[in-house]
């Protein structure tokens, strides 16, 4: 599905498979399973709730499981986190 300049209000919406450009979501739990692909272009949200669910859940419950075990695999999801954010590993060097 494809949603252009829509409003959701007060809504269940699983966003796998579907893009949304310019859409506004109002009060809404979003649902997000990892079985597709998602594309949110010039959303806003305004007092929505998100949550995971399916392949997504067991993503961020391995994630959470390898963060917790310490050592090497905490500094993965740590880069992982700067790499989302758009930060740079601590120590490298900028062009």
């Amino acid at each position: 599905m494809k949603a252009e300049r829509q409003t959701f209000s007060n809504a269940t919406i699983i966003i796998d498979g579907n893009e949304y450009l310019e859409c506004k979501f109002e009060r809404c739990k979003i649902v997000y399973c990892g079985v597709a692909v998602v594309a949110l272009n010039g959303c806003s949200f305004s007092d929505c709730e998100w949550s995971f669910d399916g392949p997504a859940a067991r993503t961020v419950q391995f994630m959470s499981a390898l963060y917790a075990s310490g050592g090497g695999a905490k500094e993965l999801i740590e880069q992982t986190l700067r790499n989302i954010r758009g930060k740079p590993q601590p120590g490298a060097k900028s062009n």
